[in-house]
């Protein structure tokens, strides 16, 4: 047999052990010998398509596109990797695009991103970081070192700490080892963010540039909630010339180029500037958090934004037919804004990693802390579960209650010991993440009703955020969302979720990993082009007065 004939006869017995792998679920296995293969010959086809497939289905179509459009220049003919190349190129530019997609450390990141789980160090990163610190450690002059090599630290700041976690280790020092288990686990989601920070382009027609006046129209100017507030943050790092007011005078205030307006029926004196600046044609925007027509009577913000008065309920009529666009922060309240006739747009919720607050690092905890929080869910959903979550809690003794912002819901689990539960105000928007940080598993039960059907899935980006992991009812936007955590629809489900995240630090860590990495997407600098697209759909249009006869 000649030493080609014996290579070829290798590659082939890797290549059928490899897609024994897959048969069997065994990604990490079966992804490091196609990488391995396409490191020793970037032209093998088979390894070519496998490895875009994963990277599809990790959800980087760019990656993916790559391989297929390489695969394809070796076998222009074959119909399913065109299928598969559409596929790709109908995704967009999704994902980080690697420029290396069989190497190591791109693997590493794949494996991760497929499983859920933390993919090994590469040998080769350790072998980098651990060289550049012992060259650091024995120079003369080490802080000139450090100033030197500060780009070189920074991109192998991961494996550095990987290299103090295993000495930690072996130090028998667990308690070291977990803190800077999350730090690593902190400095990559933000790694991750500025990546996307960096590729982000925002999605316009070649003719449209935007840098214009907006106002912001709010009920509270003084205190605008955090949907407004990452509004006004996203427009003006794009270049507009952004104003936060409860009111507009034709009078005494400049004429903007564009207007949005936040819930404008819950105050009279929003839907008077309304009036006089579709008068002027002013292009108006009016964006909806939450399905006002559905919002049930024992909602506690039912009396200050609840239809429940007829003037109210004709103002957000009349809110509505004065908009050119509305936009909203659910798929499901888009779909009811579309079938009422009015021109609706999707702007999800994000967050603003500027706030320190949301990537400053948990401490650790000896109990689980099971946690809820008033707002999305209210006391009626999370009595629902009571009886579960106190057996759980009795089953359990390194568990405690953890209830945030309503002393009615705190209540109702009086039968627990003090030490067992703990009651935290409600705090502003910008402190949130603080709250977030004393639960360890977030439970957002929702009661099957229109009005929460519609919910924003904000909770869940943000409780992936600070790497907790959730259980909640399978609401349209969980459903959609589903990164981090469990659905659960009868007690039993919310039973043996609750149970199995409560006794499992591992499912908890990993969960909170998976839902980190997919809070990246919803990071202001990458999702706040969704607010530059309703601007120039909203400019594109007529404006309604011009449309729509008066009634």
């Amino acid at each position: 047999m000649t030493f080609q004939t014996a290579q070829e006869a290798e590659r082939k017995f890797r290549k059928i052990m490899a897609r024994t792998y897959l048969n069997q679920n065994r990604l990490e296995d079966a992804l490091e010998i196609y990488a391995a293969i396409l490191r020793s010959d970037p032209e093998d086809g088979d390894a070519l398509l496998v490895l875009g497939n994963l990277y599809l289905a990790a959800g980087d179509a760019s990656t993916a596109g790559a391989l297929y459009t390489r695969a394809l220049a070796l076998n222009p003919k074959d119909l399913a990797l065109q299928r598969q190349c559409a596929l790709a190129q109908s995704e967009g530019a999704t994902g980080s695009g690697e420029s290396e997609p069989a190497g190591e450390a791109a693997v590493a990141r794949l494996i991760e991103k497929l499983t859920g789980k933390t993919a090994p160090m590469p040998d080769a990163e350790l072998e980098k970081a651990a060289a550049l610190l012992d060259r650091i450690v024995h120079s003369d002059n080490p802080a000139e070192m450090v100033a030197l090599h500060l780009d070189e630290i920074d991109d192998l700041l991961p494996a550095l700490i990987e290299l103090n976690i295993r000495q930690a280790e072996s130090d028998g020092r667990p308690d070291l080892a977990s803190g800077l288990r999350n730090l690593q686990q902190n400095v990559t989601l933000q790694k991750e963010a500025e990546k996307a920070e960096n590729a982000e382009v925002i999605v316009e027609s070649p003719s449209f540039t935007f840098k214009g006046s907006v106002l912001l129209l709010t009920a509270d100017p003084e205190h605008p909630n955090a949907r407004v507030s990452l509004a006004a943050a996203c427009l003006a790092s794009h270049g507009c010339q952004v104003t936060i007011d409860g009111a507009y005078d034709p009078a005494a205030d400049a004429r903007p180029d564009v207007v949005i307006s936040y819930n404008p029926h819950t105050q009279p004196r929003l839907l008077e500037s309304l009036a006089s600046l579709a008068a002027a044609d002013v292009p108006l925007i009016v964006d909806l958090d939450s399905d006002f027509e559905n919002m049930p009577i024992s909602h506690p913000l039912y009396p200050l934004t609840g239809l429940n008065t007829p003037q109210r309920a004709r103002a957000f009529t009349a809110s509505l037919l004065l908009s050119g666009l509305v936009t909203v922060n659910s798929p499901r309240l888009a779909e009811i804004i579309h079938s009422a006739g009015h021109p609706v747009q999707l702007v999800p919720d994000m967050w603003n990693r500027k706030n320190a607050l949301w990537t400053r690092l948990p401490g650790t905890r000896p109990i689980a802390n099971i946690g809820w929080i008033s707002g999305p869910s209210q006391l009626e959903d999370l009595a629902s579960i009571r009886r579960v979550v106190l057996r759980v809690l009795r089953e359990l003794p390194n568990t405690r209650m953890v209830v945030v912002g309503d002393l009615n819901a705190y209540r109702l689990f009086d039968t627990l010991p003090e030490q067992r539960r703990l009651f935290l105000p409600a705090v502003p928007e910008d402190e949130k993440p603080y709250l977030l940080s004393q639960i360890d598993i977030l439970l957002l039960p929702m009661r099957n009703q229109p009005f929460f059907q519609a919910t924003s899935d904000l909770p869940l980006v943000e409780a992936g955020v600070k790497g907790i992991p959730w259980i909640a009812s399978p609401m349209p936007a969980f459903r959609d969302w589903h990164e981090g955590g469990m659905l659960a629809d009868s007690l039993e489900e919310w039973h043996q979720a609750l149970r199995q995240l409560a006794l499992d630090a591992d499912l908890r860590a990993t969960l909170g990993k998976t839902g980190g990495v997919a809070a990246v997407r919803r990071e202001m600098s990458r999702s706040g082009r969704h607010w530059m697209e309703a601007i120039q759909q909203a400019v594109s249009v007529p404006h309604p007065t011009q449309t729509r006869m008066p009634a």
